[in-house]
């Protein structure tokens, strides 16, 4: 594999050009061709370029992004709430079932789905509208929680339901959390995918830029409130 690999590596400088090196002199674009290619596979930001409306970058820093005015502002009345009991458990499955969207995330014990464990899901379903099930905290003093059994037996139905429409930041992290405890995440839209797919270069897609992008809401850094390093305390744990 050595001498194989060698020779894949290496640059071949013996290799019979179709043109003379002379013939590869920067030469006037051919703009008709560029605006058609460029037309085809979308390529906004050059396509204006091509026209003379300048950079991305220069558009960026002098005209930002035009934004929908958001549904959360600060004077929204907030509601939210610790599900504890199996009566406010059954009061949010059917607040979920009979809304068109429900927003869903998960808190775990660790960065990576396959070994994470659930500590509690977040659910909402209006601006200023939320819940936590608290399920696997163990700092000293924690209050009850529902049996994490229970609860996903409950919400099982809803989970595995592709009519039933979800979304979530990174999504893609609580489907394999959901599926090492044997459920079937489905019906899902992912936040951070639909901001890439529409901004890819403009911005980034993580949910605190978005908060502050989108609804001018600077979020509590995660390692504020839980620390970092040697000083990190897990989410359990607090």
């Amino acid at each position: 594999w050595l001498p194989k690999a060698r020779g894949l590596l290496t640059i071949k400088c013996d290799v019979d050009l179709p043109v003379k090196l002379t013939e590869l002199d920067l030469k006037p674009p051919d703009k008709p061709k560029l605006a058609e290619l460029f037309e085809r596979y979308e390529f906004k930001t050059w396509r204006r370029e091509l026209d003379g409306a300048g950079s991305g970058a220069e558009e960026s820093a002098s005209a930002p992004v035009a934004r929908e005015p958001a549904a959360f502002r600060a004077n929204t009345a907030r509601q939210y709430v610790c599900v504890s009991t199996e009566p406010e458990l059954d009061a949010w499955l059917g607040k979920i079932r009979a809304a068109s969207l429900t927003a869903l995330d998960t808190e775990t014990t660790s960065l990576d789905p396959l070994r994470a464990r659930l500590v509690g899901i977040s659910l909402a379903v209006t601006p200023g509208e939320a819940a936590y099930i608290p399920l696997g905290h163990v700092y000293p003093g924690a209050p009850d929680q529902l049996p994490l059994e229970l609860v996903l037996a409950k919400l099982k139905p809803w989970l595995e339901d592709a009519c039933a429409a979800k979304l979530g930041q990174n999504i893609k992290y609580d489907q394999l959390v959901m599926r090492q405890h044997g459920v079937d995440l489905v019906g899902v839209d992912d936040t951070m995918l639909m901001s890439y797919a529409l901004d890819a270069g403009l911005h980034g897609h993580g949910m605190d830029e978005m908060a502050t992008l989108f609804f001018g809401h600077k979020p509590i850094a995660f390692a504020e409130i839980a620390g970092s390093g040697k000083n990190f305390i897990g989410f359990a744990r607090w």
